[in-house]
């Protein structure tokens, strides 16, 4: 898990399409092609997924981006190798490959508006009493899905800004210290 508190806000709409591109860009060893045939090869799947909860008598919530992979206990080896060249040799860089990342997710999320309103309402008023829900609705709720819309225009009229936002999350969120 990677410690979220540790961002500043204005990066917290970014983290679930980070996690994405972790997965899906590619690292320093393999490209996004040959990085996917070897999860697939090798492990039952990785995702990242985010949480976010309060604290009972803390003021701060707790919020982690988190990595799941799943193997037999013989593979165990292969999805450490795996999760360590992807968190450590992370690769932002190609822009077409971002692009096409976002627009999936950005259909995921215009998917979900209709059959989910009642939730994405719920999740929008919640935002408004805790910390925990006001973090899940800025990466998951209409919040992240408005933010999508302005990164795709971004992408194209400011590509060096998206990038260098990736790369100080990676930063960030990837410092031993």
């Amino acid at each position: 898990g990677l410690n979220l508190h540790l961002l500043q806000q204005k990066y917290l709409s970014y983290v679930p399409i980070f996690g994405r591109a972790l997965l899906e860009m590619g690292t320093q060893k393999e490209d996004f092609v040959s990085l996917s045939q070897h999860i697939s090869c090798k492990t039952g799947g990785i995702k990242t997924g985010q949480f976010a909860s309060s604290i009972m008598d803390v003021k701060d919530a707790t919020a982690w981006m988190l990595l799941r992979g799943k193997v037999t206990m013989e593979r165990t080896p292969d999805l450490l190798e795996i999760l360590s060249d992807i968190l450590l040799n992370a690769e932002f860089d190609n822009r077409q490959r971002f692009k096409q990342i976002l627009l999936q997710e950005k259909a995921k999320q215009e998917q979900k508006i209709i059959p989910s309103g009642h939730l994405i309402v719920n999740s929008r008023i919640r935002a408004h009493l805790n910390e925990s829900d006001w973090i899940m609705e800025k990466m998951t709720g209409l919040s992240y899905f408005f933010f999508l819309r302005e990164l795709e225009k971004k992408i194209d009229s400011d590509w060096g800004s998206v990038l260098t936002c990736l790369q100080e999350m990676w930063a960030i969120l990837l410092n031993r210290s």
